[in-house]
Order: C-alpha cells, then structure tokens, then sequence
C-alpha cells in the first residue's frame, strides 16, 4: 500500500507540473506513457468488486484535474468510432444487468474498464503537435521496459518487485524458464501480457528510423525492443513485433514490397499445406513446461499443450457460444473458473484441464454475445483506420509513427486470438484507439 500510494502521488504530482507548465492535454498524456510502468498488483481494494490499480487512480486523477484546468479544451465533436465504443459500453451494462441484475459497482467496473483510458487518449492527442511533445517520453518507457526485459530475462531477477513486492500469479509458475533464460513479467502479470505492451510501445521507437535528422546511434533501439519482447519468452507478441517492422518496411520501402508480397504467399501456401507439422514444431519450440493433458475431442483422447488448448477451445466452447445470443452469460459469469457457462457434458472435464480461455473474441462472445464482440472487433478496425488516417494530415516523422500505430493495433488485434485482454493489454490499447479517434475528429471541426 506504501508503494502504491507513493507512486500515485509523484503521478500526480508530476501531473500538476506538467499542466502547469505545459497545459493539462500534454500533462494527461506524459502521465498515461509513466503510469503504464507501474505494475498491475500494485492495486487498492475500494470496495468487494471494485480495485484501483497505480495506472487507474493516477489517470483518475488527470481526469478530474483536467475538468477543473483553465486552459483544457474539450473534443466533443464524436465520430464513429466513439459510437460504437459507447454501444460496447452499452452493450456491457445491458448484459450485466441482464445476467447478474443492477448493481452500484456495475457502473464503476464499466467507467473503469472501457471508458478511463480511452477518454485520457482522446484528451491527451488533439493536435498533431501532441504527438512530437509526448514522442520522447513515449521513447523513454519504450526503453525502460525493454531494458527492464533483457534484465529479468538474463538475470533471473525481478526488479519491479524490488519497489512493489511479490506479483500476483495468473496461471503461470514462478522463473519459468524458455529458450535458456527466464521468462520476464516486467510490470505486468504475465509474460504474455509484458510481451504485448512493449509491442504497444514499437512506434515510439520505429520513429527513430523517420526522424529528418537522424540520431544514428538510437537506430539500434528498435532492435533493443525486439530483445526485450524475445525475453518474456512469448510467441505471439515476438511474432507480432517482427511483423510490425515487416509491415513498415512494405509500406515505406517499395523496393521491398514484391519480396515481401511474395514471401507472405509462399509463407501462407506452407503454413496451409503443413499445418499439423508446423502446429507441433511451434508446440515443441516453446512448450518448456509438461501441460500435455488428455482431453476429449470429437470423442477421441487427445493430448494438449499451451499452443493446441487455443485450438481445442474453439470446438470445447462451440456450444455455449451458440447460446450466447446477443447479450451473452454476462462478467460475474464468465469471471469465475471454470466459466459457468453451458459447455457440452463430453466438455465438462475438458474446461478444468484447459485452465483459461485465451482467445479475447471467445471470450467477447461468452460474456457480452454476438453484439459485444462485434462491437470490440469493429472498435479495433475503425482504430486503425483511423490513425492511417491520421497519417494524411500529420507532419514529419509523425506520419510513419500514425501508421505504424495502426498496423500495431492490427496486430494486437490478431494476437488476441491467443489470449485475452487484461488491463495489462486493454490499457495502452484503449489509450491508443482513444487517441486516433479524438485527432480525427478534432481535424475534422477544424476544417
């Protein structure tokens, strides 16, 4: 509790200089990049049900500063994609109510989860001058959590835990090894989770390749972050990060467009015609710890592991997404484990062995049905589209850096087929798809 409440007052309090000095948009912003580096366990329980984590109260508070500022500004022009965040919200509050009844935590736990973030985001970037200010301490957190993963992951040591204490386990053991070093859990609860949030923080320092005078000896940092995300020892993020640049080299490298086109072609009629040998050559590239149970399948034993439970899982929860409807099981529902949803009796057994559900649109569908995961999915895609969009009007350097947040929300998008989103992942997500939508719309009054 110590730790906690020194780390969201020098939050706040750094809030107030930057506000002071800078204007409370700039402020909230720097503030939201620093809070992402205060780990998740660090939490106060307000009441049964209802916890403020570092990130959540310092942003809680820019919030409310920024109410009561002089000089804030308000984009209050809406564009689409705050609609259809306000009818996942919606959505959310209705399937609740539906499933569990009304609540005064209910209201809480929906601001907390979808609306903080994304209204900090579309407070922090509202003119394109936002985006430069907020680019060197974008760049620092970048660093510090990959030079923080490089560290856990060739020390075996926890620096983090040094300031806030002992992490909170979420289904993972304590060290455990893979490709020779420790997985690093950084600030997060999970490895997985610390993987996904340096890739969050990529743009920052591809922007470094763009710059008009380049600073040669930080090229190297995007590679020092591909390091660090290697070191959490997680596939899809590591994947994901390759791609990005990959990506970033198609759009702002045309030589290197029909390489690329024809590799991906020849990469997909592999990953087709292959696909048995290449799912168990990646099962065996990282599966360092025995989760080889027997489940049932289609009335057949089969063996499972860490990689095929994400494929299992899409047959196992087959029958409950069907009866999901529009509004689905509801959170209290889908919060506990195992699920208390209807899984087919040959599935029960199966459901405990499997111990999560690591697919966030399965997840989607269980706990808000066929409307809130359609609604999440479009939420993503308008993101993106908007921050290429963004690209169009944005100066410099900034122009890669829109779109490179673009194709990273796309590709955070596509890894959540293999894990759900925590507040480690949904966040920074928020925070960025909050953003784009606040600069297009912003752009758009003004002309």
């Amino acid at each position: 509790m110590t730790a906690w409440a020194t780390t969201v007052g020098l939050l706040c309090l750094f809030w107030c200089v930057m506000a002071w000095r800078y204007g409370p948009q700039r402020a909230i912003g720097c503030q939201v990049l620093l809070a992402c580096l205060v780990p998740s366990w660090s939490q106060w329980d307000v009441m049964e049900g209802v916890w403020l984590d570092g990130r959540m109260a310092a942003t809680c508070f820019g919030l409310l500063a920024y109410c009561f500022h002089p000089r804030a500004t308000y984009p209050v022009r809406l564009g689409v994609l705050d609609g259809v965040m306000l009818c996942l919200v919606a959505v959310h509050l209705a399937s609740d109510i539906d499933n569990s009844g009304w609540s005064m935590v209910l209201p809480l736990r929906v601001y907390g989860e979808w609306c903080i973030p994304y209204i900090a985001g579309r407070l922090a970037l509202q003119h394109r001058e936002d985006m430069r200010f907020l680019a060197p301490w974008g760049l620092a957190v970048a660093t510090i959590l990959a030079v923080g993963s490089i560290f856990e992951g060739f020390s075996g040591m926890h620096p983090w835990e040094w300031i806030y204490g002992e992490r909170k386990y979420d289904g993972i053991i304590r060290d455990q090894p893979r490709w020779g070093i420790t997985r690093a859990w950084g600030c997060c609860a999970h490895p997985i989770y610390f993987g996904f949030l340096q890739l969050m923080f990529l743009p920052w320092l591809l922007r470094l390749w763009h710059r008009r005078r380049p600073v040669y000896f930080l090229w190297g940092l995007p590679l020092v972050g591909l390091i660090g995300v290697f070191c959490t020892g997680s596939r899809t993020p590591l994947v994901a990060y390759a791609g990005v640049i990959l990506m970033g080299l198609f759009v702002f490298v045309p030589r290197s467009r029909w390489p690329l086109a024809v590799v991906t072609l020849l990469a997909g009629v592999l990953l087709f015609s292959m696909r048995d040998q290449i799912t168990d050559l990646v099962t065996r590239w990282g599966e360092t710890v025995n989760r080889r149970d027997v489940i049932v399948v289609d009335g057949k034993e089969e063996q499972t592991s860490g990689t095929m439970a994400r494929w299992y899982l899409l047959k196992i929860y087959q029958r409950p997404m069907q009866q999901a409807s529009w509004l689905g099981f509801g959170t209290e529902r889908c919060s506990s484990w195992p699920l208390d949803v209807p899984v087919a009796p040959e599935y029960t057994q199966n459901v405990k062995k499997l111990l999560f559900v690591d697919n966030q649109y399965v997840l989607m569908i269980l706990r808000f049905g066929w409307l809130g995961a359609a609604a999440f999915a479009l939420a993503l895609l308008l993101a993106a589209l908007a921050w290429f969009d963004r690209s169009k009007s944005s100066l410099g350097s900034d122009v890669a850096v829109s779109i490179y947040i673009g194709i990273t929300i796309l590709a955070v998008s596509a890894g959540m087929v293999t894990v759900w989103m925590p507040h480690d992942i949904g966040f920074p997500l928020l925070w960025w798809m909050g953003a784009g939508s606040s600069y297009c719309t912003t752009r758009k009054s003004e002309k």
